[in-house]
């Protein structure tokens, strides 16, 4: 094959991959004006977003309790655990008590 020949296919062949990065450039171009526009409509929802969370009081850092008397604060756990237990246990006792209530003939069961 002859020079121009092969001058033609290189020619052909740029040519192309310089249509396809042009097309290619036009759809993000396209799709990255339609994410600005969707930013656009959804900016006022961020700034008052942003608002509130700079209107939030600051949490207050918990305060140490390792030079505390270890006896109060086992008694304290010791408490919590109790009223943890006694919930657990009234609420089994519900639960007991409403099968027994509950009666296996109704519709709802069938």
């Amino acid at each position: 094959m002859g020079f121009w020949v092969w001058f033609c296919i290189w020619i052909v062949i740029i040519a192309f991959t310089c249509y396809v990065f042009l097309h290619l450039g036009f759809s993000l171009y396209r799709k990255g004006r339609g994410v600005l526009a969707e930013l656009e409509n959804i900016q006022p929802k961020l700034d008052a977003l942003q608002a509130a969370v700079d209107s939030m009081p600051k949490s207050t850092e918990i305060e140490s309790n390792l030079l505390d008397n270890p006896v109060k604060t086992m008694m304290a756990r010791l408490a919590v655990i109790r009223q943890r237990r006694k919930r657990h246990d009234a609420r089994e006792h519900m639960l007991i008590e409403r099968l027994k209530r509950s009666k296996p003939n109704e519709s709802r069961f069938k």
